[in-house]
C-alpha cells in the first residue's frame, strides 16, 4: 500500500502534475504493482471535510 500525501495551494493541480511527469519506469512500476495507469484520466480526489490543525 502507498499513501501520498499532497500539501499546498492546489495540490490536486500538484498531484496530476506529478502523474503527468512521471518518468516511465514509475508508470511501469505502478501499473504492474498497483494496476495504476498514470496516464489515464485520473478519478477527482478526495475532498478535506476537516482539518485539525486549525
Amino acid at each position: 500500500m502507498v499513501i501520498l500525501t499532497y500539501e499546498g495551494i492546489n495540490p490536486e493541480s500538484d498531484y496530476l502534475q506529478v502523474m503527468q511527469n512521471s518518468p516511465p519506469e514509475f508508470a511501469e512500476a505502478a501499473m504492474e504493482i498497483y494496476g495504476l495507469d498514470v496516464n489515464a484520466p485520473q478519478t477527482p480526489l478526495l475532498k478535506l471535510v476537516y482539518n485539525s490543525h486549525e
